[in-house]
């Protein structure tokens, strides 16, 4: 059975969500399917309730806060979305390291932009990688250099990561916090495009994707097609890497090396659940964190994200994938290890709640990783046009629009939206 549209959308993560939402509000009329392989939408947004909190497996908060434009976005569509909790700056707990060396961590990051900066005055629109940039600094700036690729990056080298991509993000990393969860954002779209009778399958997914001069026939598997004028396809770039997905003919040369030129590397969270008086008694704030740039590989430590009695260690690479394997007693045991690290959660593992919560991207078969960073000296492309295949996602987000982030997801739908309606 074939059934026509005038655009099917591939994926009901943000990107997704937002292109069907955009086009419904731009181009009243458009017939407008959406595909998702899985049985839920939201991509990597993912809320569950978990000993009494909204622990948020996936995406975590809106980077740049106010000025994020994904979080204006559904602002003023949905403006009854908080209570939510927000930070212009992140309070840091001092770490083993001691004070002094969070202080030189400071100095030393205001020193690599610096570094930065001058470079690209003197070679604009030039690139190179972190581990290059740190070949102009001392070893406390590469030392640095390395902690941002691992812990903020996920990748596994500072070799592994274009400075262009990692320097142009403009909302930085404090943000705004659902207190419901991120999910509750994704509950929102959904209502919005049910009562404009915008279809969403789910368990849908799509194999071969043919195009032709006139638009596009998608095929989900068992053989059922859609044609349409134009398809946007918003899955991850791992996704589209892994050649799951068909397309007849093959993607072009340019698209295919931009897709070549972005990588998604591994990431896992551990969310433990603890009780609110200790953080109470310790006086610690809402939405504060630790750097663990001495561990190997680096941790990054979130303590009462979006004010929820928790504290989440991000894990990176090789830890990343060997945490889901962990006995029980083992990762409890690993996790209060690197708590006590921390002179004021010392002892925390008094006032555990429940059992740590392990959530690894890259063994999601529909993910196969976290967010993606650009490799050095390949720009991000922003949305691609591909004969009437229109690419989006966090991955295809442009530097300057916050890569890797749900920002980025939203901007390249939004982008894709304008590009198909400009087209016609």
């Amino acid at each position: 059975m074939e059934t026509g549209h005038d655009v099917v959308i591939v994926g009901a993560g943000v990107a997704g969500l937002s292109a069907a939402l955009l086009l419904a509000e731009q181009a009243p009329g458009t017939r407008i399917a959406i595909l998702e392989a899985t049985d839920r939408p939201g991509g990597r947004v993912r809320t569950t309730l978990y000993a009494g909190r909204n622990a948020d497996l996936g995406a975590h908060w809106f980077h740049g806060g106010n000025d994020n434009p994904f979080w204006q976005f559904l602002l003023a569509r949905y403006p009854d979305l908080a209570p939510l909790a927000g930070f212009d700056d992140i309070d840091r707990l001092k770490t083993v390291n001691g004070p002094d060396k969070d202080e030189r961590l400071e100095t030393a990051f205001e020193t690599v932009r610096q570094a930065w900066d001058e470079f690209q005055a003197a070679h604009p629109g030039k690139d190179l990688s972190l581990a290059d940039l740190g070949d102009r600094l001392d070893e406390p700036c590469r030392a640095l250099l390395r902690y941002m690729a691992v812990s903020w990056m996920a990748a596994p080298a500072a070799g592994d990561v274009s400075a262009h991509d990692y320097f142009s993000d403009p909302y930085g990393p404090a943000g705004i916090y659902l207190n419901t969860g991120m999910e509750t954002a994704i509950h929102r779209m959904i209502a919005d495009l049910r009562a404009r009778d915008i279809p969403l399958r789910l368990n849908a997914p799509v194999r071969r994707v043919h195009t032709t001069p006139a638009g596009a026939r998608v095929e989900i598997e068992g053989g059922e097609v859609l044609s349409a004028r134009a398809a946007l396809i918003t899955l991850p770039v791992e996704i589209l890497k892994n050649k799951s997905l068909c397309f007849d003919p093959p993607l072009e040369p340019a698209t295919q090396a931009a897709l070549d030129g972005i990588r998604t590397f591994d990431m896992a969270k551990i969310f433990m659940p603890v009780r609110r008086d200790f953080f109470e008694q310790r006086a610690i704030r809402a939405n504060t964190h630790a750097d663990l740039p001495d561990h190997d590989p680096p941790l990054f430590c979130h303590v009462l994200s979006g004010d929820r009695p928790a504290v989440t260690l991000l894990a990176t690479d090789r830890l990343a994938r060997a945490l889901p394997d962990m006995t029980p007693d083992a990762l409890l045991d690993f996790l209060t290890g690197v708590l006590n690290q921390i002179p004021c959660l010392r002892g925390v593992e008094a006032f555990y709640e429940a059992p740590p919560l392990v959530t690894a991207w890259h063994a999601e078969p529909y993910t196969r990783g976290a967010y993606t960073c650009a490799k050095p000296h390949c720009p991000r492309p922003g949305t691609m046009r591909d004969g009437n295949l229109y690419f989006a996602g966090e991955g295809w987000g442009r530097s300057d629009q916050g890569s890797g982030t749900v920002s980025a997801a939203f901007l390249s739908a939004r982008d894709a939206v304008m590009r198909i309606l400009q087209d016609g």
